[in-house]
């Protein structure tokens, strides 16, 4: 068997978990005792079970229960059972000796997700609105695993020399990332997207948006974009500070609309609301986030 290192360190699951830990926890333990202590003007949260709900929300379990202190919350939870499943599913997939047999390996625990959210759309026929569809359908880490292992498979394709070299031979990496995006903007462009919830919404829909973003993740790995758009310095910037972004936006938007004077313009909600979420990224980034960072390098 021919790979690249062939997961190289698969054994080593503790630093694994340490360094995942003091990547994800610390900020998002911060965040979250921000929101629950009241401090960001605006944004409340419902006191009643305060105790119960701050207790699974430390214990990732906020795909299964509401995610009701922050709502972008529930990805952690089916992000972090991912962490923890792993190793595992690294140590099954160097077992087996050959590329078509990892790569098949991950597909059918794709389609399993498929399958299980068609048992669970038979089960619900009348479900039609979001909140009953993100509830069910999408919070839960058995009905929405399927991304992050194509996000296994890019890596797995990645380590594969013949494989790897077939993808990067001419404009292979160009073609795959722009499918990938006219399938996301696609979607995006769809009127009142999921205002009525279709059985393809619930059963196929995560997947076909999962794989058009591995089609772009694949294809940057390949050299699409390497020359300008995906290389800007605003773009590296947002990275850098993209999880803190994602766990402290949404309780700013009362206060940004309150700041921008419940304006009717989107457009100055937009702008005060992006000087306001940055703004509170960077301080999550470097007051919190990454003094960890640093520990985790060092681990």
């Amino acid at each position: 068997m021919r790979s690249r290192d062939r997961y190289d360190g698969v054994w080593r699951w503790r630093p694994y978990l340490t360094k995942r830990a003091l990547r994800i926890v610390p900020a998002y333990f911060f965040v979250m005792f921000v929101v629950i202590a009241g401090l960001i003007p605006g944004y409340r949260i419902v006191e009643e079970h305060l105790g119960f709900r701050i207790g699974y929300h430390l214990l990732f379990l906020q795909d299964y229960l509401p995610a009701n202190i922050v709502v972008a919350f529930w990805s952690l939870g089916v992000e972090e059972k991912f962490y923890l499943l792993a190793p595992f599913l690294l140590i099954a997939l160097a077992a087996l000796p050959h590329s078509s047999q990892r790569l098949g390996f991950l597909l059918f625990a794709v389609v399993v997700a498929v399958i299980l959210r068609f048992c669970t759309a038979v089960s619900y026929p009348e479900l039609t609105s979001y909140p009953e569809y993100f509830r069910v359908f999408r919070s839960p880490f058995h009905l929405s695993y399927d991304g992050l292992l194509l996000g296994v498979l890019c890596a797995t394709v990645y380590r594969d020399e013949k494989l790897s070299a077939w993808l990067s031979l001419g404009n292979r990496p160009h073609y795959i990332f722009w499918f990938g995006c006219i399938v996301i903007v696609g979607f995006l462009s769809v009127e009142n997207l999921l205002g009525d919830v279709t059985l393809f919404d619930k059963i196929f829909q995560p997947t076909v948006i999962a794989l058009a973003f591995a089609a772009i993740l694949l294809s940057v790995l390949h050299g699409a974009g390497e020359s300008c758009y995906l290389k800007s310095d605003s773009l590296l910037f947002l990275s850098r500070i993209s999880y803190p972004l994602y766990l402290i936006h949404l309780p700013l938007i009362p206060l940004a609309s309150a700041l921008s004077g419940n304006s009717p313009s989107f457009l100055a909600f937009l702008t005060v609301f992006a000087v306001l979420s940055l703004t509170a990224a960077l301080f999550v980034h470097y007051a919190v986030e990454k003094p960890f960072l640093i520990l985790k390098d060092r681990i």
